[in-house]
């Protein structure tokens, strides 16, 4: 069992685990990118990631056909 305090970090995704998540290919994914559409990352000893949390939200936000550009 996970303790949910305010002291619990955010779980991080490397690029492939979002893209998972979100359920959508490496072209749209980078075409995300490239367009500033996607959350911010978040620099983790110089490697990339992004917060699952802020992920599932611009989710939400979004119409699913605008995943499927």
């Amino acid at each position: 069992m996970q303790n949910k305090d305010s002291t619990q970090f955010p779980e991080l995704l490397s690029g492939q685990e979002a893209r998972e998540l979100i359920g959508i290919t490496w072209p749209v994914w980078e075409a995300l990118l490239e367009g500033g559409e996607l959350p911010k990352p978040v620099d983790v000893a110089n490697r990339i990631k992004w917060r699952r949390d802020d992920l599932i939200e611009w989710v939400k936000s979004r119409d699913a056909k605008d995943l499927s550009k």
